[in-house]
């Protein structure tokens, strides 16, 4: 059955439709989300002009969901979201590949988005071993991030 059928079955009074014995997982996905804004300075939204953007196509178990292409302006006062890019695969460590290459192969130009945090993320050894929680990138990776680039820059 259709979820949003099911929703307005639901929303209208009736019983829904199916059970949980019914609901049946298939593979893996993860979505993130291309923004323009500044991971180092605290994911400030970064308004400008996109110069370039090459989003890959074609590619299997890869979605990618976009409303703005080279040239469009990224305003301040809207939502700073370039894209959101979904891999749904077999096994959830195929999928943390796939991400990783489909990021490394999109391009922006133009303005600063947070992909470097996002790939920095995808090879985080807590996130590939699955070994974090809820509250895992606000209490220790972002403060071991911004030690390595602090490191980097001297």
């Amino acid at each position: 059955m259709e979820l949003i059928k099911a929703q307005i079955l639901v929303a209208a009074g009736e019983p829904l439709p199916f059970t949980q014995d019914d609901v049946q997982i298939h593979g893996t996905a993860l979505e993130c989300r291309l923004n323009a804004e500044d991971p180092a300075n605290q994911f400030q939204p970064v308004a400008g002009r996109i110069e370039r953007l090459d989003l890959p196509a074609g590619t299997h178990g890869v979605r990618i969901d976009s409303g703005v292409v080279a040239g469009n302006l990224i305003s301040p006062f809207y939502d700073s979201m370039i894209a959101k890019v979904i891999v749904h695969m077999d096994e959830r460590h195929a999928v943390l590949h796939k991400m990783r290459r489909v990021m490394n192969e999109l391009t922006v130009t133009g303005i600063t988005t947070n992909r470097s945090f996002l790939l920095a993320l995808l090879a985080d050894a807590n996130v590939i071993e699955d070994q974090f929680t809820t509250v895992y990138v606000e209490q220790e990776f972002l403060g071991r991030m911004q030690r390595q680039t602090e490191k980097a820059m001297n």
